[in-house]
């Protein structure tokens, strides 16, 4: 009779604790995220007549179907949880779904097929279509009112330095509107609205900007290890973030300028942004992450 029991007993153990491990296995299927860079998302543009890269996360071994269009590719997720494919090329067109499933399911919704430029740089790129505060753009309330434009989507990558490179930005693709024009790079938007007007395709602007920032900010520790006429700039950018700059007459006149602009003057006490003055930090923060997309080009 002890001896039923005790089978009894082990026998319930084992059911209960199956039954635990099933949940528990449920729970993590139902949990589960399959996590896509934040350049792939509603109203994204993906470059025609390209390979075209989609990558992402998702938890480690698990078997990915992927659908776009007429496509279907598969891929298995590595030991680090990352995942990439590429597709075809397509011909311009859309607007198409990409669904992501496997480790449960991602939806991205009205993309399209077109042409995406990348607009870089500094205050001369970031520019926006409002103008700045003391530097108005000609026509710009016309420019803004008229921005409602379905060949244009627009892309505004978040300012962030790293000391290393990032595999993601902070940001996502948004419809051509006064609303989201009126912030954007003046130049990328004129110049989208020019390409799509010209190729009859929906264009993509993809806008990293960063003003009053140093040119060695911007460039990857590969340029810099590799060029050593580029080296200096990791001591001549650390002296400055080290203490006050002192220029002399040069920020005598620029304060004197500042002040008829009724702008706040220049001090000789001014330091550098020690985040977007650190030598690859940009490029670490804001590059990077987009250079597995597919361009037409850059502006």
């Amino acid at each position: 009779m002890v001896k039923t029991r005790s089978i009894i007993l082990v026998t319930t153990l084992r059911t209960a604790l199956c039954f635990a491990v099933t949940l528990l296995m449920v729970g993590m299927s139902a949990n589960a995220e399959i996590r896509l860079p934040h350049l792939l998302s509603d109203h994204a543009v993906l470059q025609r007549e390209a390979p075209i890269h989609l990558w992402g996360w998702a938890s480690p071994g698990a078997q990915l179907r992927l659908t776009f269009h007429d496509q279907v590719v598969s891929s298995i997720v590595d030991s680090i949880g990352e995942w990439n494919v590429w597709l075809k090329p397509e011909a311009a067109g859309g607007p198409y779904e990409l669904i992501v499933a496997g480790d449960g399911e991602r939806r991205i919704t009205d993309i399209m097929v077109g042409d995406v430029w990348f607009a870089g740089g500094q205050s001369n790129m970031q520019f926006p279509l409002k103008g700045f505060s003391n530097a108005p753009m000609k026509d710009s309330a016309r420019e803004i009112a008229s921005a409602r434009n379905p060949s244009i989507r627009l892309m505004l990558v978040g300012r962030k330095g790293s000391n290393s490179p990032l595999n993601d930005i902070t940001g996502s693709w948004a419809d051509s509107t006064p609303q989201t024009a009126a912030d954007f790079s003046a130049t990328g938007y004129l110049f989208a609205q020019g390409v799509a007007a010209r190729e009859h395709v929906t264009v993509g602007i993809i806008e990293a900007t960063w003003g009053g920032t140093p040119a060695g900010s911007w460039l990857s520790m590969d340029t810099l290890g590799n060029d050593a006429s580029l080296l200096p700039v990791f001591s001549a950018q650390a002296d400055l973030l080290a203490g006050p700059i002192h220029r002399g007459e040069q920020l005598d006149a620029l304060s004197q300028w500042s002040q008829e602009k009724n702008a706040a003057p220049v001090r000789h006490g001014w330091r550098p942004d020690l985040v977007s003055w650190t030598p690859t930090s940009i490029y670490n923060g804001m590059i990077a992450p987009c250079t597995g997309y597919s361009l037409r080009g850059f502006i």
